[in-house]
Protein backbone atom coordinates (compact mmCIF):
# COMPACT_ATOMS: atom_id res chain seq x y z
CA UNK A 1 0.00 0.00 0.00
CA UNK A 2 1.43 3.26 -1.06
CA UNK A 3 1.60 6.05 1.91
CA UNK A 4 -1.04 9.04 0.89
CA UNK A 5 2.33 11.03 1.54
CA UNK A 6 4.33 9.91 -0.65
CA UNK A 7 3.94 10.29 -4.81
CA UNK A 8 2.62 7.74 -7.01
CA UNK A 9 5.71 7.51 -7.78
CA UNK A 10 7.18 5.26 -4.68
CA UNK A 11 4.97 2.62 -6.32
CA UNK A 12 7.14 2.27 -9.19
CA UNK A 13 9.99 2.73 -6.99
CA UNK A 14 11.16 6.09 -7.26
CA UNK A 15 11.32 9.16 -5.61
CA UNK A 16 10.27 12.22 -6.62
CA UNK A 17 14.08 13.28 -6.78
CA UNK A 18 15.30 10.26 -8.58
CA UNK A 19 12.66 10.61 -11.10
CA UNK A 20 13.78 13.97 -11.92
CA UNK A 21 17.19 13.20 -11.75
CA UNK A 22 16.14 10.31 -14.34
CA UNK A 23 13.99 12.31 -16.44
CA UNK A 24 16.85 15.28 -17.20
CA UNK A 25 18.92 12.49 -19.16
CA UNK A 26 16.94 13.03 -22.15
CA UNK A 27 17.35 17.00 -21.49
CA UNK A 28 19.17 18.28 -25.35
CA UNK A 29 17.71 15.28 -27.36
CA UNK A 30 17.40 16.81 -31.35
CA UNK A 31 13.75 17.24 -31.90
CA UNK A 32 12.97 14.36 -34.87
CA UNK A 33 9.23 14.49 -35.75
CA UNK A 34 7.91 10.94 -35.12
CA UNK A 35 11.49 10.15 -33.41
CA UNK A 36 11.85 8.05 -29.75
CA UNK A 37 15.44 7.23 -29.74
CA UNK A 38 18.05 9.44 -28.26
CA UNK A 39 19.26 10.28 -31.57
CA UNK A 40 16.26 12.46 -31.93
CA UNK A 41 12.36 12.75 -30.70
CA UNK A 42 9.12 14.66 -30.51
CA UNK A 43 6.75 15.05 -27.82
CA UNK A 44 4.87 12.39 -27.80
CA UNK A 45 7.75 10.02 -28.75
CA UNK A 46 9.65 11.85 -25.13
CA UNK A 47 6.69 10.85 -22.96
CA UNK A 48 5.73 7.58 -25.03
CA UNK A 49 10.08 6.67 -24.04
CA UNK A 50 9.46 7.77 -20.56
CA UNK A 51 6.22 6.18 -19.47
CA UNK A 52 7.44 3.06 -21.07
CA UNK A 53 10.95 2.83 -19.03
CA UNK A 54 9.84 4.63 -15.82
CA UNK A 55 6.38 2.98 -15.50
CA UNK A 56 6.22 -0.02 -18.19
CA UNK A 57 3.00 1.44 -20.00
CA UNK A 58 2.80 1.63 -23.54
CA UNK A 59 1.52 5.03 -24.65
CA UNK A 60 -0.41 5.82 -28.29
CA UNK A 61 2.14 7.55 -30.97
CA UNK A 62 0.63 10.66 -31.07
CA UNK A 63 -0.40 13.64 -28.76
CA UNK A 64 -3.63 13.72 -29.66
CA UNK A 65 -4.46 9.62 -29.04
CA UNK A 66 -2.70 9.79 -25.98
CA UNK A 67 -4.84 12.93 -24.49
CA UNK A 68 -8.21 10.42 -25.60
CA UNK A 69 -6.65 7.60 -23.13
CA UNK A 70 -10.04 6.46 -20.83
CA UNK A 71 -7.18 5.83 -17.91
CA UNK A 72 -6.10 9.44 -17.71
CA UNK A 73 -7.95 11.98 -15.57
CA UNK A 74 -8.22 15.76 -15.65
CA UNK A 75 -6.80 16.98 -12.53
CA UNK A 76 -6.38 21.00 -11.16
CA UNK A 77 -2.91 22.02 -12.03
CA UNK A 78 -1.83 22.91 -8.00
CA UNK A 79 -2.43 19.16 -7.11
CA UNK A 80 0.07 17.57 -9.95
CA UNK A 81 2.61 15.25 -8.93
CA UNK A 82 5.88 14.72 -10.58
CA UNK A 83 5.17 12.26 -13.62
CA UNK A 84 2.03 13.61 -15.00
CA UNK A 85 0.94 14.32 -18.36
CA UNK A 86 0.79 18.06 -19.43
CA UNK A 87 -1.51 18.72 -22.82
CA UNK A 88 -1.67 21.66 -24.81
CA UNK A 89 -3.98 22.32 -27.60
CA UNK A 90 -3.97 24.37 -30.83
CA UNK A 91 -6.14 27.68 -29.80
CA UNK A 92 -7.28 27.55 -33.20
CA UNK A 93 -8.15 24.01 -33.80
CA UNK A 94 -8.51 23.45 -30.26
CA UNK A 95 -6.79 19.56 -30.86
CA UNK A 96 -4.01 18.24 -28.81
CA UNK A 97 -0.93 18.80 -30.10
CA UNK A 98 1.76 18.99 -27.82
CA UNK A 99 2.56 16.99 -24.21
CA UNK A 100 5.05 17.18 -22.03
CA UNK A 101 6.11 15.68 -18.54
CA UNK A 102 5.47 17.32 -15.28
CA UNK A 103 8.68 17.45 -12.98
CA UNK A 104 8.18 19.56 -10.13
CA UNK A 105 8.08 23.20 -9.09
CA UNK A 106 5.88 24.50 -12.05
CA UNK A 107 8.18 22.66 -13.99
CA UNK A 108 7.93 20.42 -17.26
CA UNK A 109 10.38 18.31 -19.73
CA UNK A 110 9.02 17.88 -23.15
CA UNK A 111 10.30 17.81 -26.48
CA UNK A 112 10.44 21.06 -28.66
Amino acid sequence: MVDPHDSYLSAFGLTDEQFETNIKEYLNIPYRKGGASKKGMDCSGFVRTVYNRFFDIELPYNAHAQFRLSDLKIIDPHEMQPGDLLFFANNKKKRISHVGVYVSGGQFIHAS
